[in-house]
């Protein structure tokens, strides 16, 4: 007999134990990284079923949808006739899709929920002998992070090209979420965040400039789920979906590659239209 569970507002919570920020770039080696403090939340859920009903296989987790990404970075030679590179992985054909739901690596996509790794106590479920009312606690943390190229050889001209400006935004929607034993979801809180870095950069040495309305992180108050956004509702727990986000952003970086159609070199130095592929 299957089991009727409530979900009372009362009944859960999701709390922002530590909202996310930016720290300026950094060189390590021949790379410039764009590194995040780790944002953190807790939940948790109290389900109310039938007094003394098995609560097996019942779950609360966090699911993850990145539904914005901004990518992209231009080099500039010494000289002017040593040219100028843009490379742009925010956008097709680099980056093969907008919005994609987001598993760490090692996390089946089919599970949905952002981390399945019991160390990361992302995920609780209900276990042989447990019964109604039944209260799961889980935890979420995220680190978005970036690099890219301090150099890159023009191929056109021959010369190196130097790192003069790159920006970086990621904007994610978090939930807690419920998974009944037949696979149905639930969303009972969300919050919205993101991380950004807008940065130029003058050489020699890599001094960097920042844009401050370009550069941040923000989290938004929990707020109870209704619908699922469009603008990723298609992702958010679609089966079909077979890419992570990481996935998806480790693909793109072959943007960065010779010949890539998301890379554009010219021979005197350029200011590039960074809305196009």
């Amino acid at each position: 007999m299957a089991v009727t569970v409530s979900l009372n507002p009362a009944d859960f919570a999701l709390h922002v134990m530590r909202a996310p920020t930016v720290a300026a770039p950094a060189v390590r080696g021949n790379q410039m990284f764009f590194d995040s403090t780790p944002m953190r939340l807790e939940g948790f859920a109290t389900l109310q079923g039938g007094v003394g009903e098995a609560a097996l296989d019942w779950k609360v987790g966090f699911i993850q949808a990145q539904w914005v990404e901004t990518n992209w970075c231009s080099y500039r030679g010494a000289a002017n006739t040593d040219g100028s590179i843009f490379i742009q992985r925010g956008r097709p054909p680099a980056r093969t899709q907008g919005a994609c739901r987001d598993c760490v690596d090692g996390s089946p996509m089919a599970s949905v929920f952002y981390s399945t790794n019991p160390l990361h106590r992302e995920v609780a479920q209900g276990a042989a002998g447990d019964r109604f009312p039944l209260v799961l606690r889980v935890n979420h943390t995220d680190q978005p992070t970036d690099s890219c190229p301090l150099t890159i050889r023009n191929t056109l001209t021959g010369k190196d090209n130097f790192l003069q400006e790159a920006q970086f935004e990621f904007f994610f929607c978090t939930t807690l979420s419920v998974q009944d034993p037949a696979g149905q979801f639930t969303h009972l809180l969300g919050v919205y965040w993101n991380t950004r870095w807008h940065y130029s950069f003058s050489q020699p040495g890599n001094r960097a400039q920042v844009n401050p309305q370009g550069t941040g992180a923000t989290i938004g108050h929990p707020f109870r789920v209704g619908a699922i956004d469009p603008r990723f509702a298609p992702v958010f727990t679609s089966p079909g979906q077979v890419q992570s986000c990481n996935a998806i952003f480790r693909a793109a970086m072959a943007a960065f590659q010779p010949g890539a159609r998301n890379r554009h070199e010219t021979r005197t130095w350029s200011n590039f239209n960074v809305t196009v592929p």
